[in-house]
């Protein structure tokens, strides 16, 4: 998917691109000349004229009039120029070849959008083949560590990049996102931290779960505040079909998040000095803190769209 602000581009900044590079293939097919034919006759080489007819480049002002004589029409023609407007030829060609600079430019930050977004994706699927592959405990932990660490400081670089595919953030929205991702940095760490102490036997099971009750709360809480505040994008977030797709119900998602954080940890603690099987209270809180605002984005998404109108016809 290459994103709405690649879409937007091609909707309405190519018609002349279109204009130009289907006249040429046009009234060259007219002519009966084959591209390699009409690359001899204006002595360039065949790429370059097909370059022009998939709107690769523009050829220049002094190139267009032997391309329009070598075709048996005029440069108005090939421009699709009426001849009413003050501009010359030559502004044409300019304002031309100012728009392509524009597309060659949204094309080559998209190809570096893909390449940025594979790198991480690979790296995260490193990290899970090295857990499942690799036996020694603190080789494994290292090697994973690496691999995410690796992938936070790709996105971190380029997040403006990422991000830019989606919406075009804010300077509090940007603020929120890095802060999210050196949020993910230090409990990553700390995380970490903790595991190989506790498999060096330094922490006990009544530790250990405290731990996980006291990350669970600080996990909460930090996205309880950050989450109305974070743009619409697809790399933090609650990234679910339904709000990666509608902007309106990613941001409706993320208030819910907001609203239900506090009453949900107040709940879990209540229900951990109530009753015994604590795991499972933890368990049953973390679920519904994220089903709650998933299950009700889902319902806002589907009236919106009127999809279950839609089914029933």
């Amino acid at each position: 998917m290459l994103g709405k602000n690649h879409n937007e581009f091609y909707n309405n900044g190519n018609e002349v691109f279109l204009m130009l590079n289907e006249n040429i293939r046009k009234y060259r097919k007219e002519c009966g000349l084959s591209q390699e034919e009409m690359a001899v006759k204006l002595h360039v080489v065949r790429q370059t004229i097909s370059k022009w007819e998939t709107n690769l480049s523009v050829p220049d002002a002094d190139m267009l009039v032997e391309i329009a004589k070598l075709l048996q029409v005029s440069v108005e023609q090939l421009l699709d120029y009426s001849g009413k407007d003050s501009l010359s030829v030559d502004t044409e060609l300019a304002r031309l070849n100012e728009e392509l600079a524009k597309h060659i430019k949204e094309e080559r930050r998209l190809q570096l959008y893909h390449q940025k977004r594979n790198l991480i994706l690979y790296l995260l699927i490193a990290s899970l083949t090295i857990a499942l592959v690799v036996k020694n405990t603190f080789l494994s932990i290292g090697l994973i560590l690496l691999c995410v660490l690796a992938s936070l400081w790709v996105l971190y670089r380029n997040l403006a990049l990422l991000a830019s595919q989606t919406s075009s953030p804010s300077k509090q929205q940007f603020h929120a996102l890095k802060l999210s991702l050196l949020f993910s940095l230090c409990l990553i760490l700390f995380i970490v931290g903790f595991v190989c102490l506790e498999k060096l036997g330094m922490v006990g099971e009544e530790s250990e779960f405290c731990f996980a009750v006291g990350i669970v709360i600080v996990v909460m809480l930090f996205l309880g505040h950050i989450s109305p505040k974070l743009p619409y994008t697809r790399f933090v977030g609650l990234r679910l079909p339904w709000t990666v797709c509608d902007e309106e119900t990613w941001y409706f998602a993320h208030r819910i998040i907001a609203l239900i954080t506090v009453p949900s940890i107040m709940l879990m603690i209540v229900g951990l000095l109530m009753f015994a099987d604590k795991e499972k209270v933890l368990l049953i809180s973390m679920f519904s803190w994220i089903i709650i605002p998933s299950v009700v984005s889902l319902i806002f998404y589907l009236r919106k769209y009127k999809i279950p109108s839609k089914w029933n016809k």
